[in-house]
């Protein structure tokens, strides 16, 4: 597979990474900073029947994002599409080729985006 023309991406987004912290008390602090800008992806969200049949990632309905090229991406990032927040499960580079990325992600319930 040499190349996916840019049309097959039909929507733009942005990753966010996960930084961890600490507060005063010893607390965990998760947040996350916009990493990747403008990131050309394709979404391929399976109906009822097809969900029935896909392997589940913590009991949650999985979704199939695919990314243009092969960028820094981690199963710890998020995805951000329009108001609608992804958390990133496991991210495959499809034979190694740099083409595009495979990811597997589950919907933040409720999606928020974090400023």
């Amino acid at each position: 597979m040499n190349s996916i023309p840019a049309y097959w991406f039909n929507a733009t987004g942005k990753t966010q990474r996960l930084t961890v912290s600490r507060d005063s008390g010893g607390g965990v602090i998760n947040t996350y900073a916009d990493y990747l800008t403008s990131v050309a992806m394709r979404f391929n969200v399976p109906s009822g029947n097809q969900q029935a049949g896909r392997a589940r990632i913590d009991g949650v309905k999985t979704v199939k994002i695919f990314i243009s090229g092969a960028p820094d991406i981690v199963a710890n990032d998020r995805i951000v599409y329009s108001a609608r927040v992804f958390d990133i499960k496991a991210v495959r580079n499809v034979d190694e080729a740099g083409v595009f990325l495979t990811i597997d992600a589950v919907e933040v319930q409720p999606s928020a985006v974090l400023a």
